[in-house]
């Protein structure tokens, strides 16, 4: 069963959600706004179409191969750039002792 999810507007939990469409998102610590989200979402006719989009976009955002594939093009992406880094410093070295 896939259920769309409810987060917090805390860290990066928002970037994954589109409100109404695959979940929602209240303030933290606001019991206030869950309450009424809580409420709201009981009342929501279409639960199961916004559990089934939530589910497709978890899927797709976390499959297996693709994340892999995200991560080492980031982590690859960072190391280049270090390189980089590394590379102009020791250059400076150089110069500054010509």
């Amino acid at each position: 069963m896939a259920l769309p999810v409810l987060v917090s507007d805390y860290a990066g939990l928002p970037e994954n959600i589109e409100p109404g469409k695959d979940g929602w998102i209240v303030p933290t610590q606001d019991i206030a706004a869950l309450t009424q989200c809580i409420e709201g979402i009981l009342a929501t006719p279409n639960l199961v179409e916004m559990g089934q989009q939530a589910r497709a976009k978890a899927v797709h955002q976390f499959a297996q191969t693709d994340f892999l594939d995200n991560t080492v093009a980031f982590y690859s992406k960072v190391i280049n750039t270090l390189d980089k880094q590394h590379h102009q410093h020791l250059d400076e070295i150089t110069a500054n002792h010509s």
